[in-house]
Parts: structure tokens; sequence; C-alpha cells
């Protein structure tokens, strides 16, 4: 029976495997059952093989493949790999075609559950170690070796060979460009597109006069109007800057002398701060303010003045404010939130809240409501028994920081693997499980995920794996796909931190991530959260991009989440 492996399946390495998969180099994965197989550390740790050990196979380390005793000697079940392809031909004014690459060859790695397989870096399936089975026999078939135990057999290919290279395509030369110039524009075309350039024109010259508003000055066809001195909390007129700098005269006389003397041409510019005009009238210069705070320049359209002190308007509508009672979040003037503190730290509890076990400071997470629920908004990083950082890479810790922690499922709910691990049935009952979580919040059970899911995805009236809750958990950055990346519509902000395998090897980092729920489903395994990074095809019509809640090996390492106890 051959079975066509989605990208989603490939991806769960993590998952229970009830039937061993010994996969070819190509497309097609056939099941073998209950096949059993021993390891060795080395070559040259292989026993004699004799008629007695006909079709045994054994998996040798240091090699990374498996071997069957045929006629008397040991054979390499590793696949061939596959023949160079043959060089492109030259495209017409182009370049060559690239030489094909070689076939990619599958290897084999022991792990606690028997022997995993991967095909070009992707893993493929695990053989698992059952009873004694049936002896097994070998015999060559084109293109690939039989492989028949008892009443089932498999093929193994070997590797298919390269595709010639495309061949290249000509390029286009580009349009030439001229110029021409009359009365004063020079037009550029080139190929369709055109573009003018005018000669500057003359300056206009400017005249000032008073108004009840301040001093309006005119230049050519354009006008701007100097406003007198925002009335204010010892907020003072341009004059009265003019006085306190030495100017002897009244108001009037002050602003005829604005005006320069006769025939000269004055140019306005803006002052070296925010808030000043230079006026310049032939020789003569003066600095003119917009508005004052205190004895500070500053421009009205930009900041308003409170209690001697700048602050910038707030959002579209330059709004002013109380800065004692208000603040600008946002573009939107909103009230302070009296901040709490958390140890020596302090933050905002509407967004955060502070972990504490007993008397101890745990630190300060970030969190969010969705619906009647409230999440932490960022992965546990408590330190126990039996966690490791997540994001790591083979046998490599991730960044803790990142990705927080990852926990085996009696780790997570709290105990040891000797009361709650694998192979031992914990029985918590039906209420809350604090676990690993601080006070105050719980591992979510299986019905508290399929709630958040079913209030995300509103298309759906109840739990189902075909939902796209999964695209609106996921935060917008980090996920190794462009697909890959969410929405994060309710700041949920799930991170792909990947998992790690009892064995200490750490799998999936920017691509994937589980987070345990405290359900306990039998003696081996628990329920848990699955979030992918790529979109999978339903039905052969419609993509989705899910959450999922399902059962996974209590010695598996994933992230947590915890919510707030006290719920509405």
């Amino acid at each position: 029976m051959n079975i066509r492996l989605n990208k989603k399946a490939a991806a769960i390495a993590g998952g229970v495997v009830s039937m061993a998969c010994l996969v070819a180099c190509g497309d097609d994965v056939t099941q073998i059952t209950n096949v059993g197989m021993d390891t060795v550390a080395t070559y040259d740790d292989l026993s004699e093989c004799t008629a007695k050990n006909e079709g045994v196979l054994v998996y040798v380390k240091d090699k990374g493949t498996a071997y069957m005793c045929s006629e008397e000697s040991w054979s390499s079940m590793k696949g061939e790999d596959g023949k160079n392809g043959t060089n492109g031909k030259n495209g017409t004014n182009g370049t060559n075609g690239n030489d094909g690459k070689n076939g990619t060859s599958c290897t084999a790695k022991t792990t606690d559950d028997g022997i995993q397989v991967s095909c070009g870096g992707t893993v493929i399936g695990t053989l698992t170690n059952g009873t004694n089975g049936e002896s097994c026999t070998v015999a060559e078939v084109e293109n690939g070796a039989e492989v028949t135990c008892g009443s089932s057999k498999v093929t193994i290919k070997n590797g298919t060979d390269g595709i010639n290279g495309i061949n290249g395509t000509n390029g286009t030369n580009g349009d030439d460009c001229t110029v021409s110039k009359k009365d004063g524009v020079a037009t550029v075309v080139c190929g369709t597109s055109s573009v003018q350039i005018s000669d500057g024109s003359a300056g206009t010259s400017c005249s000032v006069a008073k108004t009840d508003a301040g001093a309006k000055i005119t230049c050519g066809s354009n006008e701007v109007t100097v406003p007198k001195g925002v009335a204010g909390t010892d907020g003072k007129s341009a004059y009265e800057l003019a006085v306190e700098n030495g100017y002897k005269g009244s108001q009037d006389d002050w602003i005829t002398s604005l005006k320069g003397n006769a025939g000269d041409d004055c140019t306005i510019a803006a002052g070296t701060k925010d808030g000043e005009i230079v006026l310049t009238c032939g020789e003569d210069e003066t600095t003119l303010y917009k508005a004052v705070c205190g004895k500070e320049p500053y421009d009205p359209e930009k900041q308003f003045c409170f209690n001697m002190e700048l602050n910038d308007l707030c959002g579209d509508k330059k709004e002013t404010y109380d800065p004692t009672k208000f603040e600008c979040v946002g573009g939107v003037v909103k009230a302070k939130v009296a901040m709490e503190s958390c140890g020596s730290d302090e933050y905002n509890p509407e967004t955060h809240f502070c972990a504490k076990r007993g008397a101890t400071v745990e630190g300060i997470y970030k969190m969010v409501k969705i619906g009647t629920q409230t999440w932490m908004a960022e992965n546990l990083n408590y330190v126990t028994d039996n966690s490791w950082c997540g994001g790591g890479s083979g046998t490599t810790e991730g960044d803790c920081t990142k990705y927080g922690r990852l926990y085996t499922w009696a780790a997570a709910v709290g105990k040891s693997e000797d009361e709650c691990g694998y192979d031992h049935a914990c029985n918590l009952g039906e209420g809350k499980v604090r676990g690993v979580c601080p006070e105050g919040w719980h591992l979510p059970s299986q019905a508290e995920w399929k709630a958040l899911i079913v209030y995300v995805d509103d298309n759906i009236a109840e739990y189902s794996e075909i939902n796209n809750a999964g695209q609106m958990l996921k935060s917008t950055s980090g996920w190794i796909d462009d697909k890959g990346n969410g929405t994060d519509d309710f700041k949920f902000s799930a991170l792909p931190a990947g998992y790690a395998i009892s064995t200490g090897y750490f799998y999936n980092e920017g691509m994937l991530t589980y987070l345990w729920s405290s359900t306990e489903s039998s003696s081996k395994e628990a329920g848990a959260v699955f979030i992918d990074t790529f979109l999978y095809e339903a039905d052969m019509e419609v993509f989705y991009d899910p959450a999922t809640v399902n059962n996974q090996q209590k010695r598996n390492r994933y992230s947590v989440r915890c919510i707030q106890d006290d719920q509405e």
C-alpha cells in the first residue's frame, strides 16, 4: 500500500508513530508492521553472516544505515546516489544550462523508539522496535532492491537523475534619451517617458502690516501671519521679548521698524530653533517667535506649553492635555495607568502581570484577554527539572529569553517523571492543574484550548481541526517562511520554538510549536496544541492555517502557556 506524505505529516515528527515506515528516496512510502531490528556501534561489531541469520537487519550507528545478512555477507541498505544529469544546451545569446544535481540519498538514525529515517534532510518516519518478526530476504530489482519480510515487501529505489539545465534568455537593449530646451524649459525624453525641468523664476519683494492677530507678511501672492504670543502662563508676545532684549519704543514703532528701509527687499527663513522665524530686510535681521514657553520658542502647530514645559501635540487631531493625568498613546489621549511594582521593576497591570511563587518573585510576563479568557502572551520561562531552552538545534539548546523553556508533560503538570512521566498514569482529576505555572495561573486543559480556537476563528461554531486560528494566533515575524508568519490579531504572539525528543535532539525552530495541555489521554500520552508554519490543503480545494488539539507522547518536550484562574 503506497501512502503520499503531505508537508504537515513530515513536520510532526514528535507525534505518535503507530507503525514502522521504511522509506525510499523517491515520493512513495510503504508501511511494514512489527519488524524487529538490532543495533551495533560499529561495522566491526556485526556478527558473522551465515545461513542461520539469513535476512536479519542490523542498524550500524557509525555508518548511519542498516545492513542485511544475505548470501553469507552483510549488505548496506542505503540507497545509491543518482547519476549526474547531462549538461544543458547553450541558449541563444544566453548562458549555458547548469549540470543536473545528484539524487538525494536517505539516512537512518537510532532513537528510543527505533530507527528514524530521513531523506534529503527531512524526517520521513521511524522504524519502531517491535517483537521478533519473520526472516527477511533481499533481491535486486530494476533501479533498486526488494526486501521481503514474511508476506510484506518494500522496494528501495536508487536516487533519480538530475534534470537538464534551462537555456538562458536574451537581454533587451535600453532606450536612448534626448534633451531639448526652449523658453527656459528643458525636456528630457527616454523611450516613451519624458520630464520637463524649468529655470527658476525671479523672487518677489515682501511687505509687513500690523493686524489684530499680529503682523501679516506678504511676499508676492503668498501671505503669512506672525501671531502674537499665545495667552498662557508667563506667555510673552514677540514685542515683549524685543523690549526685554533692549528695544526702546512703542509697539507701533517696533512693528514699523520691521519693514526695513524703503526699497529693501525682505526675506523670511526658519530660525535655528523650532518656532523661530528670521526676517531679513536689507542688512537688518530680526528673529520672530510663533510662541514662547518660558523663554523657549516653539511652534504651536506641533507643541503646547504646560507649566513652563513643552509637550508634543497628540495624534492627527493635535490635541493638548494635562501631562500629569493623561498621556498620548498611539496618537490618542488616554488616562495614565497607575504602575505596579514587581520586585525592583514596574509594570502596567493592564498588559502585564507579576509572576510569584510564594515569597519569591519570578518576574514580569505579558498577558492578553481573549474573550472571557486571560492568557500569557509569551512562553513560560521558569527553570525546573526536565526543562530546556526552546528553539534549539541538534543537541544544542536555544534562546530562553526569546522562546521560553520546553518541558516534559510531567514537568509541565508539576510532577516527577516517576509520578506522571511516560508509561505512568497520573490521574490528575477534573479540576484546574496549576503545574509549573505561577500563583493565580494554571496549565490549560484541552477544553480551554478548544474554547480559545473557537473564539478566535468566528467561522466555526464548535471545535474542528479545519480552522484558521493558527494564522490569527501566530506572531507576525520569526516564522521561517513568509507564509508561516501570522497576523497576531489577538496579540497571543505564538512563537515557533520547535520541540525536543527524549534523546536530547531539538527540531523545527522557526517552523512550528507545540503547547502542552493538562489533559492526560493515557499512561503514555497527553493533549497538546499544534501550530504549523505552512498552509496545508484540505479536500484538495481550500487552504487552512489551523491550530489543532491532539495527543502527544509525554516524554516529548514542548512549550507552556498558562491561563489565568479567575475568568468571567
